[in-house]
C-alpha cells in the first residue's frame, strides 16, 4: 500500500460506486420538528434529478406527495425509504418521511 501510494496507483477494487453521493453539514433546521433534510437546489438538480426518468422528475416537482426514494446510508450499510420533493414555496428540494428517526437518532449532530 505504501508503494502504491508513493507511485500514485491503487490496486483496490470498488465493485460499485454511486455517482450521486452528497454530503452536507447539518443545520439546526434539518434537525427540527419538521423532520426534513434540505438539499440545495443546485446539488439536487446536478446530482439527483438527472438520474430520474421524466415521470419521476414530475413526481418530485409537481406531486405534493413527492417521490418515494431509497437512500443508502454508507455509515450503517442500510437502506432507508424517504420522500424526495420540491417545495413549491421556496423552490428547495427536501428529503422527508422519518429522516430524523432513520439518521439523526444515531448521534448525528449539527455542524
Amino acid at each position: 500500500e505504501e508503494h502504491e501510494s508513493r507511485i500514485g496507483v491503487s490496486t483496490k477494487l470498488n465493485l460499485f460506486t454511486y455517482p450521486w453521493n452528497i454530503t452536507k453539514i447539518l443545520a439546526p433546521s434539518d434537525l427540527g420538528h419538521l423532520s426534513r433534510l434540505l438539499v440545495q437546489t443546485r446539488l439536487a438538480e446536478r446530482y439527483v434529478m438527472p438520474f430520474l426518468d421524466e415521470a419521476s422528475r414530475s413526481e418530485v416537482i409537481v406531486n405534493p406527495e413527492g417521490l418515494r426514494v431509497s437512500v443508502w446510508d454508507c455509515d450503517t450499510n442500510s437502506m432507508h425509504c424517504l420522500v424526495f420533493k420540491k417545495w413549491a414555496t421556496s423552490k428547495s428540494y427536501v428529503l422527508i418521511n422519518h429522516w430524523t428517526k432513520d439518521f439523526v437518532r444515531r448521534k448525528l449532530r449539527p455542524n
